[in-house]
């Protein structure tokens, strides 16, 4: 054979086929798997085989049935997304008659895999699996919007409104516009003010651990060791 990769494609088939040590065996040899016997005994008749029915080093092989033998009327190349798509693990799902594996359905709909897992596992069927996820809606001064939607109205970027969201600041902090110039505790998000720091820069320097500063403030060592080391409020003198 002169496809040296070929050469592996076809070590491998028979190894998994008939090495009871091999890593896959239960799933092959062990399933009843086998390799036909001209492949098995003859090297150029699978490279022959191969090369005439479409084999580039870019596909990979696969069985077209997968309880079905290597043999000349069971095997194609596919892509490794389409070899992917032909294991015994997938989930196939059957909407308006037609089946295919979970992922082909996801990547149709638009609807992200884990979501429609998720909704397969809870025991979601049918056209219902592939409606569009509705975004979640944030209440604020009996106004419904999205984030993304706030974010434009307030002028702050999405992630930071879901930040504001995750410290449950008050109506006036969610709503509080962008300030590219705001530092320190004029910052939308800011939870110390610049005395808090100074005094936190202060204690480290009078020896007290960062580990009990941070009992203190109520912080993460990270979030101590940034302040005192300058990574963080760096407006303010160290």
């Amino acid at each position: 054979m002169r496809d040296q990769r070929l050469c592996r494609v076809r070590y491998h088939m028979t190894r998994r086929c008939y090495n009871t040590t091999d890593k896959s065996y239960h799933n092959y040899g062990g399933r009843g798997i086998t390799v036909c016997d001209e492949w098995l005994e003859n090297h150029e008749a699978f490279y022959m085989f191969a090369i005439s029915h479409g084999y580039t080093k870019n596909l990979f092989i696969d069985r077209i049935d997968n309880n079905g033998n290597y043999c000349p009327n069971n095997i194609r190349f596919v892509t490794q997304k389409q070899n992917n798509r032909n294991k015994r693990n997938n989930t196939y799902i059957t909407i308006g008659g037609r089946t295919q594996v979970l992922a082909g359905w996801a990547e149709e709909s638009g609807v992200s895999r884990t979501t429609m897992g998720m909704r397969h596992k809870n025991g979601v069927t049918g056209k219902n699996l592939l409606k569009p996820v509705e975004p979640k809606q944030y209440d604020l001064g009996g106004v419904t919007a999205t984030a993304k939607m706030w974010a434009w109205v307030i002028g702050i970027p999405v992630n930071t409104f879901r930040v504001r969201l995750k410290d449950k600041l008050s109506l006036e902090g969610m709503l509080k516009p962008y300030c590219a110039d705001c530092v320190g505790e004029k910052g939308g998000q800011a939870k110390l003010t610049n005395q808090n720091v100074l005094d936190i820069r202060k204690l480290r320097k009078s020896g007290v651990s960062v580990k009990n500063i941070a009992k203190d403030f109520n912080m993460s060592e990270r979030q101590i060791y940034n302040i005192v080391s300058g990574n963080k409020w760096k407006h303010l003198p160290i």
